[in-house]
């Protein structure tokens, strides 16, 4: 690694460019188990405020179907 940087600095600056993308394209391959179970986690929590509120509206829905079918009934008894 050292060696490619004391090379880079006798190259030109778009060459420069050009390796140090490459390097990080090698790490970004390179990445451990953690690491890619970490992105998967992260890409989960942007569909849990999704989720959360889909499951409010349920629990509303419910709710109120519950009192709505608990009033009728308990006015049909009477």
């Amino acid at each position: 690694m050292y060696s490619i940087l004391d090379k880079c600095a006798k190259i030109s600056e778009p060459e420069v460019h050009l390796i140090a993308n490459r390097l990080h394209e090698i790490q970004l391959e390179e990445r451990n188990i953690i690491d890619r179970l970490y992105l998967e986690y992260l890409k989960i929590l942007n569909y849990i405020s999704m989720i959360t509120f889909v499951t409010f509206i349920i629990l509303i829905y419910e709710f109120t179907r519950r009192f709505v079918v608990n009033y009728y009934r308990s006015k049909n008894t009477i």
